[in-house]
């Protein structure tokens, strides 16, 4: 058992502007340890003016949950390899109301990281976390609806419509201190959308960051299975204030939110969860429970990427958005990404200025598919092209990991799985209500379709009859 010992200083009443100093460590290893970074809170703040309510408490525990699953690594602290077993305590100002909501929370948490978690709840001062800044700077946007904008091409989707519906928004973002280099690419969407919509008026963007403090003495975990939760903890926190009974936006596509295992070594805890229906489901459970006003919904659960993009597939302004957009699931490697490796390496004249995809991971694969959907893919912006036949066998010798996730999509592909056969799978990797159950296995029937389109329209590049051979296409 993996218990983590939480230890919170809480700023005096001359510290203008700054955020209690929250350190984790674990109690029979305290070599594991790290200091939650949370200074830019004044940014959610500076829409709320509270820090007292249960909407903020349960923000706070978010907090705690994202640092505590990056405190613990897996393959060390873990039985399997794989599932940690957790405990912390956490102080709260309803006891009574939290201890109520114990057993659903030790659930949602368990599913959405594939861990086991024990959580505790006891009576503490829930004052004083944070002390304002002399100077009044209330933001005074009121938005209509609020809606989790991450840069990747989903987030962007839902909140292009919303503003396209004139939907006063209010887009809200994470990026984790620790992380090298700024959160370029929700940035630059937001540049693009200040030259369509007025900000401060018809929408706004807060971007929080949280994290832990460099320095921590021990390697930190990197699966990030609980950010969703801490997006969500952040958006809840302002929709209780600003957007009271109003639901939340989180648009995901449903065949990333069900997340079919492709093989049998990814179903259950192996298989990430984060915006799958039930932990959403048990997220509404809990805001319902704790009096927290507001809801968690994804707009998109019954929609392939693809048909996301089929709305906009003649508006060239969101065209230019969705190019600045990012979706790849392993950003941070392009050194060893065909086109970048190859252009330092040899003496091959590559340009790699549009390649921010490494086009090899399931993100990527998604992603081609739903913009052949719309007419809009192009090789240019992926750092490995699969239909390339020099691309794909380099370095392609057993050990190489290059094409893993695209040979255990082909290899899923050429078991020509049923409806029925994908209805099991889903049930298998997890609690799903049975009457959509129709709905979610029809999604990622017509995502499988998209996917052998995508492929049958390369049947012309010099690495289609290897991938037809392995689809059986």
């Amino acid at each position: 058992m993996n218990k983590v010992n939480i230890n919170i200083v809480k700023p005096s009443a001359t510290d203008k502007g700054a955020f209690s100093r929250i350190f984790l460590s674990l109690e029979d290893d305290s070599s594991y340890r790290l200091e939650i970074d949370n200074t830019y809170f004044e940014r959610l703040y500076n829409y709320t003016k509270e820090a007292t309510s249960i909407a903020f408490e349960f923000y706070l525990f978010t907090v705690i949950i994202y640092n505590i699953d990056k405190l613990i690594p897996r393959k060390k602290l873990s039985l399997d390899g794989w599932t940690r077993e957790i405990k912390f305590e956490f102080p709260v100002s309803n006891l009574s109301v939290w201890d109520s909501n114990k057993k659903k929370i030790n659930e949602m948490l368990s599913f959405l990281t594939g861990d086991v978690w024990n959580v505790d709840f006891f009576e503490g001062d829930s004052d004083s976390f944070y002390t304002p800044l002399d100077l009044e700077n209330k933001n005074n946007f009121i938005p209509e609806k609020i809606c989790l904008f991450s840069g990747g091409l989903d987030s962007l989707v839902g909140s292009y419509k919303l503003l396209k519906t004139s939907k006063k928004t209010l887009l809200v973002s994470h990026f984790d201190v620790a992380m090298s280099g700024p959160n370029s690419d929700q940035r630059k969407i937001i540049s693009q959308l200040e030259t369509k919509f007025s900000i401060s008026t018809d929408f706004d963007w807060v971007d929080n960051r949280i994290g832990a403090k460099r320095g921590s003495s021990k390697k930190l975990e990197t699966t990030f299975r609980s950010r969703s939760i801490l997006f969500i903890g952040m958006a809840s926190y302002l929709a209780h204030n600003l957007t009271p009974n109003e639901s939340f936006h989180i648009p995901e596509n449903g065949t990333i939110s069900l997340n079919i295992p492709l093989s049998p070594s990814r179903r259950s805890s192996c298989s990430t969860k984060t915006t799958h229906p039930h932990v959403l489901s048990l997220v509404n459970t809990i805001f319902n429970s704790l009096n927290i006003l507001t809801s968690v919904k994804n707009p998109y659960e019954f929609h392939t990427k693809g048909e996301m993009l089929v709305p906009y597939n003649n508006d060239n302004f969101f065209k230019g958005l969705v190019e600045l957009s990012n979706s790849c699931g392993k950003g941070g490697h392009k050194v060893w990404w065909y086109k970048f490796w190859h252009k330092k390496h040899s003496s091959l004249v590559i340009d790699t200025s549009d390649s921010h995809h490494c086009g090899k991971c399931m993100p990527c694969i998604y992603r081609r598919a739903a913009m052949h959907k719309v007419g809009w893919d192009y090789e240019k912006y992926y750092g490995d092209n699969i239909f390339d036949e020099n691309q794909w066998s380099w370095k392609n010798t057993r050990s190489n990991k290059r094409m893993k996730d695209v040979k255990t999509l082909l290899s899923f592909l050429s078991l020509k799985k049923n409806q029925t056969k994908i209805k099991r799978e889903l049930l298998i990797n997890g609690t799903l209500p049975f009457y959509k159950l129709d709905d979610y296995s029809n999604v990622v029937v017509r995502t499988i379709k998209e996917i052998e389109d995508w492929l049958n329209s390369h049947s012309n590049d010099s690495n289609y009859q290897e991938l037809k051979k392995r689809a059986k296409l």
